[in-house]
């Protein structure tokens, strides 16, 4: 969930809190392999991959699905009971927080 806060110059800024400690997962993605999460809650995570990946929703994620930057943050919506899936050309780690 998303907070409006004000900075130093007392201009709001909006914010996501932090999530709870435990609460994030990691997922391995071997080389040339795709991995699915187990069934998620419904709600915004933040997404950080070690490597460049593509994801996908409920399918087996290929190569040629949305692409996620290694070392960028993103923040996606998932429906509840909602699986992700995500392809890897070279191994990578994929983190998920929920978040508040």
């Amino acid at each position: 969930m998303t907070t409006l806060a004000r900075d130093s110059t007392y201009q709001t800024a909006q914010v996501y809190q932090v999530p709870a400690t435990g609460v994030t997962t990691t997922t391995a993605v071997g080389a040339g392999s795709s991995q699915t999460t187990a069934a998620l809650a419904e709600g915004i995570y933040r997404l950080v991959t070690d490597a460049a990946i593509s994801i996908a929703s409920g399918a087996t994620a290929v190569a040629a699905d949305m692409p996620i930057a290694a070392n960028t943050p993103e923040y996606i919506y998932v429906p509840s009971g909602q699986t992700l899936t995500f392809y890897a050309a070279s191994a990578a780690n994929v983190t998920l927080s929920p978040l508040p």
